[in-house]
């Protein structure tokens, strides 16, 4: 272990503080569930094919079949530099078995460096119920790991570190978004994004490519 005079010496140099952060764990203000129900699993499930399967994310009609979804609304842009862009809305094929999740679908183009990007969003909104980080580690089936959030979380990870508390684990509660990379050169990138009290709160599913590897032909379409 450092000597304390060491520690607070790095700490002033970092601007860091030396008093201890909040240890106290974050509680869910929700029921907490002990098994995640079908319709998380199912969402997981696509989550995973996205990322392992080559291609779909390059669909966007495949992509609304793996997420069992269809468009309700679609809003294109053109920015001023001639970018551009595009927003759907989109609605689960059986919406009464998807009860407090909205989905959306967003594409992006960025000509400065001849690139596009498309991300969707799967956001647990209003839900009654908490499904802890724990269980969709586990049924995702890879450890998650906790990343600061902001600045301010950032430096109490600091501030930790100094004082020779443990990190920040990812079911402590505290918010943050977990990333697993896609698996092959045209499949997605996938983050859970896990809110105060260790409840999932989002799922997305994006990936940025550049024109001259993959064309945006079957994403960007009338």
């Amino acid at each position: 272990m450092r000597p304390v005079v060491a520690i607070l010496a790095t700490t002033i140099a970092l601007g860091v503080s030396a008093e201890a952060p909040p240890t106290k764990t974050r509680v869910p203000d929700r029921p907490v569930v002990t098994e995640l129900p079908p319709e998380v699993k199912r969402l997981i499930d696509a989550a995973k094919r996205l990322n392992e399967q080559p291609g779909l994310i390059l669909n966007r009609d495949a992509i609304y079949q793996t997420l069992e979804v269809r468009p309700t609304s679609t809003t294109r842009s053109r920015s001023t530099d001639g970018a551009r862009g595009m927003g759907e809305g989109l609605q689960f094929e059986r919406p009464q078995d998807m009860p407090n999740w909205e989905a959306s679908l967003q594409y992006a183009e960025y000509p400065k460096s001849a690139s596009w990007s498309v991300k969707v969003e799967l956001i647990y909104s209003r839900g009654p119920n908490c499904y802890p980080s724990r269980l969709v580690e586990a049924y995702w089936g890879q450890p998650f790991a906790y990343r600061p959030l902001g600045v301010h979380a950032f430096m109490d990870e600091l501030r930790r570190e100094q004082i020779g508390l443990p990190p920040t684990g990812p079911h402590d509660g505290e918010p943050y978004s977990t990333e697993f990379g896609a698996t092959h050169a045209n499949s997605a990138n996938v983050f859970f994004r896990i809110a105060p009290g260790g409840c999932l709160s989002t799922i997305v599913l994006s990936r940025l490519f550049n024109f001259n590897e993959y064309s945006d032909e079957n994403i960007y379409h009338e």
